[in-house]
């Protein structure tokens, strides 16, 4: 698996290629399903698939992969199959100079605070209720 760029030839001829693809960009990681993959601080974050190594969580810009998990994070997306990484959904929220990256997975809801991590990644776990119960809010908004 792998993460591709193409760039528009400007060709107009019938049978010429539109598109070429730019192999100095190439990033060796896939993405572990449809929506495993969000906008997030002028970049995109994604949730890596297993075929390339153990599923982490990464930012992609310029052709380059950078981790943002932690290993306590990692941990937990290891703990799911190749399938149910891949129903998966990831969002964004900013508000108040924070700008979050939040990944509902089937028994968990991940968030990351940008802002919050120049000294290293801050992260977070959603519950619901009481108890270790997953959370299910989805579709954040900010209404300030």
């Amino acid at each position: 698996s792998t993460i591709e760029y193409f760039s528009l030839t400007g060709a107009t001829t019938a049978g010429a290629a539109l598109y070429v693809a730019q192999p100095s960009l190439m990033v060796q990681k896939g993405i572990a399903g449809t929506y495993c993959k969000t906008p997030f601080a002028d970049s995109y974050a994604f949730i890596s698939h297993p075929a390339t190594g153990a599923p982490s969580v990464y930012i992609i810009g310029s052709g380059q992969a950078s981790p943002i998990a932690t290993a306590s994070i990692e941990k937990i997306i290891r703990s799911y199959t190749a399938e149910e990484l891949a129903t998966g959904v990831m969002e964004t929220l900013r508000f108040d100079s924070h700008e979050l990256l939040i990944i509902h997975l089937p028994r968990h809801v991940l968030v990351y605070d940008a802002s919050s991590s120049q000294n290293g990644p801050q992260w977070c776990v959603l519950k619901t209720g009481l108890y270790d119960d997953v959370y299910r809010a989805v579709d954040f908004m900010y209404e300030g």
